[in-house]
């Protein structure tokens, strides 16, 4: 037996629950991670990891990183024609304008909390949103494959051969997955600055120096 029911979801959801008798104010807002990057049980094609032993991926959703749509998605059968070029194997018209074949390349625009999505820029200009639900089941391994992944992914445990490398500098602040849950960040292994009030000392202990050496009471008596 099947239902059809046509108008808004909000709507017919609400309607539902009163058929059911239950209280549409019983339905929570759901809550999704305050941040935007965690480690994640998934290589780089956004498979889940089968091994447990193997290296978790840093998945960073952050303003301004480098994702890319992961293989095996289904944008030429979902026949949106704004996306028609990602994953097409001959150049596509849009809108009048002809696209060549794209691989799912694209940018985080920005996390929107209004529409619990971020925004992200794909090939061509076209605009994409990924649920933020989709960070949080990507930290519990809920789902088979990811949508988005890096385009460089960085995994738990690597090291740069280059300390001086913006990858390596990015991931050196970037939290653990312990850490994004308000566990005590681990100490870092650079001596932290001087406070000021210590700077401030050495200074006047630099202005009484060369006061003294001024002062012709206590110059050295050696002859030139």
């Amino acid at each position: 037996m099947s239902l059809r029911l046509n108008g808004k979801s909000d709507g017919l959801l609400r309607a539902l629950l009163r058929e059911l008798g239950l209280n549409p104010s019983m339905a929570k807002t759901p809550s999704f991670p305050k941040v935007s990057a965690a480690f994640v049980p998934y290589d780089r094609d956004g498979r889940r990891l089968t091994d447990p032993n193997a290296k978790r991926m840093w998945l960073d959703l952050s303003e301004g990183q480098a994702v890319r749509i992961t293989p095996g998605h289904n944008i030429q059968g979902a026949k949106q024609p704004m996306y028609l070029h990602i994953g097409a194997s001959e150049p596509v018209t849009y809108l009048g304008r002809e696209r060549e074949p794209g691989i799912g390349l694209g940018t985080v625009f920005k996390r929107e909390e209004a529409s619990s999505s971020f925004i992200i820029h794909v090939e061509e200009g076209e605009q994409m949103r990924l649920g933020m639900w989709w960070l949080e089941a990507a930290i519990r391994g809920a789902v088979d494959v990811l949508p988005i992944v890096n385009q460089k992914p960085i995994f738990e445990g690597d090291a740069a051969s280059d300390p001086d490398a913006p990858a390596a500098k990015a991931f050196a602040r970037r939290p653990s997955l312990g850490q994004a849950a308000g566990k005590p960040a681990k100490v870092s292994g650079k001596a932290s600055p001087r406070p000021k009030a210590a700077r401030r000392s050495l200074s006047a202990t630099q202005v009484d120096k060369a006061a003294s050496s001024n002062d012709p009471r206590k110059r050295s008596s050696t002859p030139p």
